[in-house]
C-alpha cells in the first residue's frame, strides 16, 4: 500500500508550488529533485514500508500537478488526498506563513534525523507537523534536564498549586516547562534562555501546543475562558 502524505510533507510540496508559481511541475526541475531528496530524508515514514519508488521526482511532481490541475482549474478533487486540500485551505491567504514553516521543517530536518524519533503521534497539537513537534518536545525535555521543575512551583496559566492538592506529588512530578518560541522560528542553533520557558500543568501546556496563532511570552497567560 502506497504510504500517504504526511502534514509535513504536505506543507513542503504545497510551499514548492506556491514558490514555483504553479509552473514547471516536471519531474527534473531543480526544485522537484530537491524535494524529493527532502521528503526522503525525514524520519516520519518507516523505512519497512517504503516502496522503492517512495518521493521519487515521478511520483512527487505528479502529486503537485494532480492537486493543482484538479483543484485549482477544474475544482476537482483528483488522487491526492483530502490533507492537500486542508492545508491548502488553512494557508491560502497565508502563504507568507506557510513558507516560513516550510523554511523551519527544512532547518530541523537534518537534525531530527540525528535523534530518536516516534511515530506521526508527534504533530498531535501541532498543524506544522511533525517534524517541528518533535523538535519543540525534544527542546522542552533538554531544558528540563538543565533546569529541574521547582517542588513548590504553580502553572503559569492557571495557578495550579501541586504542593498540598495531590497527596505525595509537588510541581516537579505534575508541572512540566513549556517552551515559548514559536513553531516558525524554531532552530536548533538557538540558545536556551530561560526567559523563553514557563512552567504549566499538563492540561495547560496540551493546550498552548494546541492554540493558533501562537502565544508567546506577552500572550500566553491570556488563555482561560474563565
Amino acid at each position: 500500500m502506497r504510504a500517504s502524505w504526511t502534514r509535513d510533507e504536505v506543507i513542503l510540496g504545497l510551499d514548492v508550488l506556491i514558490l514555483m508559481r504553479f509552473r514547471g511541475l516536471t519531474q527534473n526541475h531543480p526544485k522537484i529533485i530537491e524535494l524529493s531528496n527532502l521528503l526522503n530524508q525525514l524520519p516520519i515514514i518507516p523505512m519497512r514500508i517504503r516502496r522503492d519508488s517512495f518521493r521519487n521526482t515521478v511520483g512527487v511532481s505528479a502529486m503537485l500537478r494532480n492537486f493543482w490541475e484538479g483543484f485549482e482549474k477544474s475544482g476537482q478533487k483528483f488522487k491526492v488526498g483530502e490533507l492537500f486540500y486542508c492545508v491548502y485551505q488553512e494557508y491560502s491567504n497565508n502563504f507568507d506563513e506557510l513558507h516560513k514553516i516550510a523554511q523551519a521543517i527544512r532547518r530541523c530536518a537534518a537534525w531530527v534525523g540525528e535523534q530518536p524519533f516516534g511515530d506521526p503521534a508527534e504533530a498531535q497539537g501541532f498543524p506544522e507537523g511533525a517534524i517541528l513537534g518533535h523538535v519543540h518536545r525534544l527542546i522542552e525535555a533538554r531544558f528540563a534536564e538543565k533546569q529541574p521543575v521547582p517542588a513548590d512551583a504553580a502553572c503559569a496559566v492557571c495557578g495550579l498549586h501541586p504542593v498540598g492538592l495531590y497527596a505525595g506529588l509537588d510541581g516537579q512530578h505534575i508541572l512540566s516547562w513549556h517552551w515559548l518560541v514559536a513553531p516558525v522560528d524554531v532552530d536548533p542553533a538557538l540558545p536556551l534562555k530561560p526567559d523563553d520557558f514557563t512552567l504549566l500543568c499538563a492540561n495547560c501546556h496540551q493546550a498552548l501546543h494546541q492554540i493558533r496563532p501562537w502565544r508567546g511570552r506577552n500572550t500566553y497567560g491570556n488563555i482561560l475562558l474563565i
